[in-house]
């Protein structure tokens, strides 16, 4: 797993996509930052001091991001025929997941890991809410292992990028709006029980009201671990063709 960890990271620093992937990234934060310190100062005299109020927005982008991120994990494997080396290798086809599993996440908090700047700057222009600013960090860095493991299912399935990028950027979409179906008058009562339980920004935004709940962990831990299940049926299934 180890080896594979090492040249599924090693690969977003090797190629110009890595470098731009990380430099729209940061343009993005840096304009979302800006935003949240002019929305501060007009709604509230004041630039505010929580790493929460910009990440508020993160879910849209990492449904966007992540799907950037692990669309060639398995699906380029399979397109270059290179997917044989690894069937056939001593590895096991859990850790050969595993491994593209960290080695996409962990890009993916690298890249996150560069909004530390804007902590940087609250601490010297203010007080930062220390408190916000780690629950904030620790939701957006579980809702990134679940997108990344569902990236990772979804390119698993088709020898297209492309076609493993769409189908992650539409999903995560119906996910991150999935919440506003309950709202909906026509929908039963019970259908909008079960919207409430699946609902993933329920289970982000309870970071953010700093409820120390074991919900949210169990609910990304555990769907997280489900489609890597899925992600290692699906290799097997391919492994033993």
């Amino acid at each position: 797993m180890k080896a594979i960890f090492k040249r599924e990271f090693k690969s977003y620093f090797t190629s110009a996509g890595g470098y731009l992937f990380l430099g729209i990234f940061l343009l993005a934060m840096g304009v979302s930052f800006v935003k949240n310190i002019s929305d501060s100062l007009k709604y509230f005299q004041y630039p505010t001091t929580a790493m929460n109020t910009l990440f508020r927005s993160m879910p849209l982008l990492l449904s966007v991001m992540v799907p950037l991120v692990t669309m060639g994990s398995f699906a380029d494997e399979k397109k270059h025929k290179t997917d044989q080396l690894l069937l056939t290798s001593p590895n096991s086809v859990t850790s050969i997941v595993l491994g593209k599993f960290f080695g996409s996440f962990s890009f993916v908090t690298v890249c996150l890991l560069t909004t530390l700047l804007y902590v940087a700057v609250f601490c010297i222009y203010g007080t930062p809410n220390l408190m916000l600013t780690v629950l904030a960090y620790v939701a957006v860095i579980l809702m990134a292992a679940l997108f990344t493991s569902i990236g990772i299912f979804f390119s698993s399935l088709t020898e297209s990028s492309l076609v493993a990028a769409i189908i992650g950027i539409v999903s995560f979409a119906v996910l991150y709006f999935f919440g506003g179906f309950a709202s909906l008058t026509v929908v039963p009562e019970g259908i909008r029980s079960i919207i409430g339980v699946l609902d993933i920004n329920q289970y982000y935004n309870m970071f953010y009201r700093e409820l120390l709940s074991p919900q949210p962990f169990v609910y990304f831990i555990s769907l997280t671990v489900l489609f890597l299940f899925l992600t290692v049926r699906v290799i097997e299934a391919r492994r033993w063709k």
